[in-house]
This record gives structure tokens, sequence and C-alpha cells, in this order.
């Protein structure tokens, strides 16, 4: 019995530091709204793991709660880690030029560029 209950909590306790779990709850987040606590769950995501794959994919899911947010600047460069961790993803170009404008389309309302 008390073998039973060190596996479980060894299981429970390796579940809880795994990358996808901290994506799961990074999703769930970004649904309810709380992009900063999203992000913050999506860069342990991306920290985590080993996977090129998974890496870039967290580092696309923190590109866009910090472009929803409003922080341009954080945004482009966790998708510019998304490229660098797969630069086959398509995706990715994408979303960096849609960063890219939002913070071109900032600066020009603030008067910064001309």
């Amino acid at each position: 019995m008390k073998f039973f209950l060190i596996i479980c909590g060894v299981l429970v306790g390796m579940m809880g530091c795994s990358s996808k779990y901290y994506m799961r709850r990074g999703d769930r987040m970004a649904e309810t709204g709380r992009f900063y606590k999203a992000g913050s769950k999506y860069e342990k995501a991306y920290h985590k793991t080993k996977s090129k794959d998974f890496q870039a994919l967290a580092a696309i899911k923190a590109g866009q709660v910090n472009q929803n947010v409003n922080r341009l600047k954080e945004a482009y460069n966790w998708l510019r880690k998304a490229e660098r961790a797969n630069p086959q993803m398509p995706e990715i170009y994408l979303k960096v030029a849609q960063a890219c404008g939002d913070e071109r389309r900032y600066r020009y309302g603030e008067g910064i560029l001309s």
C-alpha cells in the first residue's frame, strides 16, 4: 500500500512538471482572457521541452498572447524563437509578418515612423 501511494505521488509530481501540462494550462488561461498568465505558462512549456516542434508551438502561442495585450516587441521576440526552433513551419513566417505589421502601425500612430 505504501509503495502504491509513493508511485502515485511521483506520477502526479511528474505530470505537474511536464511541458504538455503547461501548454494545456496556458490554453485554458488564454481562452478565458488571462493573457499574461497564459504567456508565462507557454514560456514554461517552451523551456521544459526538448522537442523543437513543441518549442516552436509554445513560442508561437506565447507570441500570440503577447500580441493580444499589445506587447509587440515581446511577441516578435517569441515568434523569432519559434522560427529558430523550427524553420520549416510556414505559419511562423505569417505570424512574424503580422507582428511586424502591428508594430509598424503602432509606431506610425505615435509619430515615430514617418
